[in-house]
């Protein structure tokens, strides 16, 4: 784990919401930083908890983002503990989930900068990832693609 050092203004920009934490990635990888928050988004979907309202699902998995980041520090692996515990979601649906672990595999190789830059991508584009993570959903359960 490395410590990064921030000059007083940039500290100062970065606790402001000034600094865009995707811009430190390559074109290529935004993309990907993109598509990675959208695809685990509609996973969330087909983790929710059936003792839940399923015509609150959207709804509580956008609060359960802002929630989620907002308990987690920065830290990924936490983000998506707090996620998936407000969206109720079953362990052993969890442990079972193929799509999940495909994203968790994926992660757990990025560096800190890729993994911040979801977490931002996320936080800051909520409404479009709920948007898009809903449109995949559909894609998904009429069969035209897999999570």
């Amino acid at each position: 784990m490395s410590i990064q050092v921030l000059s007083a203004e940039s500290f100062r920009q970065k606790l402001a919401g000034l600094v865009d934490e995707q811009k430190k990635l390559p074109e290529m990888e935004q993309a990907a930083v993109k598509d990675m928050s959208i695809r685990f988004v509609s996973i969330l979907a087909s983790l929710f908890s059936d003792d839940l309202d399923r015509k609150t699902l959207w709804d509580r998995i956008g609060h359960g983002l802002i929630t989620a980041n907002a308990k987690s520090n920065g830290d990924y692996e936490r983000f998506v503990t707090f996620a998936l515990e407000y969206i109720k979601a079953e362990p052993g649906k969890v442990a079972a989930s193929a799509p999940l672990m495909h994203i968790m595999e994926t992660m757990e190789v990025r560096p800190a900068e890729w993994k911040s830059a979801f977490l931002n991508y996320i936080e800051t584009r909520r409404f479009l990832v709920l948007i898009k993570a809903r449109a995949l959903w559909q894609e998904y359960k009429d069969g035209r693609v897999e999570l």
